[in-house]
């Protein structure tokens, strides 16, 4: 009802007197455990991701590994038991895949090549035979010799050196065979026990023609100490 001012008065509502809308429950949802078998599964997923495809190749390789040796250990077994220690037929082939150490060849079998002798000269060395320069060239009372030409120790220059050798013993000179002091072939000509006795040689080597050139002469030969090529 309005009151004096001519409001209307309004009753103060009492809070457990107000109708309380239901609200719906919380529905219960029942989780069920995982089995066996998806734990399994889960598990399995788990390794293969962390192992990657890498592991995996190097698990394999493991497994035929280990597989492999068990076969060849079972086998080795077996042959030695039934044959008193000699490996049966059933696992010869297991034992053929096993390298057997090779026997070293003797070295005293070896063709070995004298001091001072090429490629060439091992090969052919019936082809030279031992001349009065070649001993003279030996002998210990000798101490100088004429050096007259060098070649590259190769084959193209061993071919070189072997036929200047024979031009020059064409020629009447006391030529030595060929002889090589670290990667240089020698052609010597001459033994002396002294410097002085190869003065006459010396000065007809100088003015010797070259073999195969019409201006060219062994001018630059030169006096060399022998022991230097032993």
């Amino acid at each position: 009802a309005p009151n004096r001012e001519g409001f209307q008065r309004v009753e103060p509502v009492d809070a457990a007197s107000r109708p309380v809308s239901a609200r719906p429950a919380r529905p219960v949802v029942d989780f069920p455990e995982p089995g066996a078998a998806a734990i399994k599964k889960e598990l399995d997923k788990s390794i293969t991701l962390a192992m990657g495809p890498l592991g995996l190749l190097a698990s394999a390789f493991a497994l035929v590994l280990i597989s492999f040796w068990g076969g060849y250990r079972i086998g080795h077994r077996q042959g030695t038991e039934a044959g008193g220690g000699a490996p049966t037929a059933q696992n010869a082939a297991w034992m053929d895949l096993v390298p057997v150490p090779q026997e070293l060849p003797n070295p005293g079998a070896l063709s070995e090549v004298p001091a001072g002798a090429g490629p060439e000269a091992s090969e052919s060395a019936g082809d030279w035979p031992v001349t009065e320069a070649d001993l003279a060239f030996e002998n210990p009372g000798n101490h100088f010799t004429l050096v007259v030409d060098q070649h590259n120790d190769n084959d193209l220059g061993w071919g070189r050196a072997l036929a200047n050798y024979q031009y020059l013993i064409s020629q009447g000179m006391p030529a030595v065979y060929p002889r090589t002091r670290g990667d240089v072939i020698y052609l010597l000509v001459g033994a002396s026990p002294d410097r002085d006795s190869l003065d006459g040689l010396l000065k007809e080597m100088q003015g010797l023609p070259y073999p195969g050139s019409q201006d060219r002469t062994f001018s630059t030969a030169y006096r060399e100490r022998i022991e230097n090529f032993f």
